[in-house]
């Protein structure tokens, strides 16, 4: 048995690579798009681009992770106006600086 700590991700981190299987076809989906219930119950939405044809994936940029507390994440996806698709949540935990 192996056991592998998990990075900790902090306040200000720029560059997390961010990806979401949808297990859904995205290949000709128009809209792809992380939505996100930040700690403080801000709704926002990062543009995804598609990988392996089913997972979402977004960097991080500067102010994207700018609170600490967990971040409540959906796969978004639509295909024009005749489908519109909201994945399961995922929970992203960000820690305050030096803790």
């Amino acid at each position: 048995m192996r056991i592998v700590e998990q990075e900790k991700i902090y306040v200000g981190a720029v560059g997390v690579v961010i990806t979401l299987a949808t297990e859904k076809d995205l290949t000709s989906a128009t809209v792809t798009e992380i939505h996100v219930k930040k700690p403080d119950g801000t709704a926002v939405k990062w543009l995804a681009t598609v990988e392996n044809n089913e997972s979402l994936v977004y960097t991080t940029v500067e102010d994207d992770l700018d609170i600490p507390g967990n971040y409540v994440l959906h796969a978004y996806a639509e295909w024009l106006d005749l489908s519109k698709s909201l994945g399961n949540s995922v929970v992203l935990k960000v820690y305050a600086k030096y803790t």
